[in-house]
């Protein structure tokens, strides 16, 4: 939950953890919405402890120190099912749902490769990394544009740099906004280029 909350106001700009138990109150963000964008992460496993970690009982957990870094990963491509939770309570389960984002973000659905079983991942994550930084998606350079921005002057073009959307503020710019988020996209994606720019 998380992962999909964090994904959505980092890098959608989107408040779409909001949608985890019922439709999103100002947003066109379904529940159902919600749990797909949860479903590209079923099934990943965390690789690696930050020293310190305790576990459910509260006792620290023996970290491994050849592992360095920390990490989502997945084991295998047989992924687990991925239910509606109503109301968001896990054991009142819905629909079950497949991956995918949200749709009012695309004119036609992503499409996610079928897990094969000879494989160690399902390649939802990867499939969605590229969909989320692809040119012709917009929204995502916007959210990071409207970030460099507030990092050199304090507030972003849009004051709500976490949403974006129909709750967050309006850009005082957005032809500026939409300028920079192109000039972010023609560089490869590269700050550097941005950050001398601004």
């Amino acid at each position: 939950i998380d992962r999909a909350n964090t994904i959505g106001t980092t890098f959608l700009g989107l408040t779409i953890g909001c949608a985890r138990c019922h439709n999103h109150k100002t947003e066109p963000l379904t529940s159902r919405d919600y749990y797909s964008l949860l479903a590209i992460f079923n099934g990943t496993q965390k690789h690696g402890l930050v020293p310190g970690t305790e576990d459910a009982k509260g006792k620290k957990v023996e970290v491994d120190p050849a592992i360095q870094i920390q990490a989502l990963v997945e084991r295998s491509a047989k992924v687990p099912a991925t239910f509606v939770m109503r109301r968001g309570i896990a054991t009142n389960k819905g629909e079950e749902v497949g991956p995918a984002v949200p749709v009012v973000l695309v004119t036609e659905p992503l499409t996610f490769p079928q897990p094969d079983p000879n494989e160690k991942t399902s390649l939802r994550r990867r499939t969605f990394a590229e969909w989320i930084t692809m040119p012709e998606n917009p929204l995502t350079w916007r959210v990071l544009a409207n970030r460099v921005w507030q990092h050199h002057f304090g507030t972003g073009l849009v004051a709500t740099p976490s949403n974006l959307g129909v709750s967050g503020a309006a850009p005082t710019h957005p032809e500026l906004l939409d300028w920079l988020a192109r000039q972010l996209i023609e560089n490869g994606g590269r700050l550097k280029p941005l950050h001398k720019l601004v």
